[in-house]
């Protein structure tokens, strides 16, 4: 969701929502385990549940939820040694959320390369399945932004917010939209097509971003 919308919001809610309704498997599941033994947890959460960017705060929120409670489960499994939960934090996705998503921005958001296909993240969860830990960033760009909030935050705040906002947003404006937070509409397909259909408008989203950082660390003021 693009753009700060009221926390009470529906928006707001039917995003966290969205986000997290399969947290609900995760506590059925926890309450069999005298029953079950063993068994592998996997929440897919985001980069974003580690760090922060402006105009996505309900979104952020959420993945910051689904972390947080892939947590707490851990403690809560603590007696039951064969039950592992893990955590994965993939970067950007190629899928229609871009498009789909609601939007009070007045820009069209498109996304920041590199792109993760579904098929990667797919991959990933399998990785997570056979070679479980507690928490796992996926995609370069994503264990570097980690890196660089958790060991430079003042530095992260400085760059990472205005470059986000700068290859966010194309150009081009776009209507008011609750997108699909609160009703299925737009595109039912898995692919997003960035990496295939809109390979130059994610040239313009990384030169964008590229751009506002190298003015922050050598133009006036630096």
């Amino acid at each position: 969701m693009a753009d700060p919308v009221p926390a009470g919001s529906d928006e707001s809610a039917g995003t966290y929502r969205c986000t997290n309704c399969g947290n609900e498997l995760d506590v059925d599941f926890a309450a069999s385990r005298p029953s079950c033994g063993s068994g592998k947890l996997i929440n897919t959460a985001s980069v974003w549940a580690r760090v922060t960017t402006p105009d996505v705060s309900a979104y952020v929120t959420s993945k910051f939820a689904v972390r947080a409670f892939s947590e707490c489960l851990r403690q809560e499994l603590a007696d039951a040694p064969g039950i592992q939960v893990t955590t994965l934090l993939p970067e950007a996705v190629d899928t229609p959320i871009f498009t789909n998503a609601a939007n009070y921005s007045g820009r069209r958001p498109r996304p920041i390369p590199p792109l993760l296909t579904a098929e990667e993240v797919a991959d990933g969860i399998l990785r997570c399945a056979r070679h479980p830990q507690r928490e796992i960033p996926y995609g370069y760009l994503a264990r570097a932004v980690e890196s660089l909030h958790s060991l430079w935050p003042g530095r992260y705040e400085r760059l990472v917010p205005p470059a986000f906002s700068a290859g966010n947003y194309a150009a081009d404006r776009a209507p008011d939209t609750s997108g699909n937070v609160l009703a299925a509409c737009g595109s039912y397909s898995i692919d997003g097509a960035w990496r295939r259909d809109h390979r130059r408008e994610l040239l313009r989203s990384a030169l964008a971003a590229a751009a506002r950082v190298h003015g922050l660390l050598h133009g006036p003021g630096r």
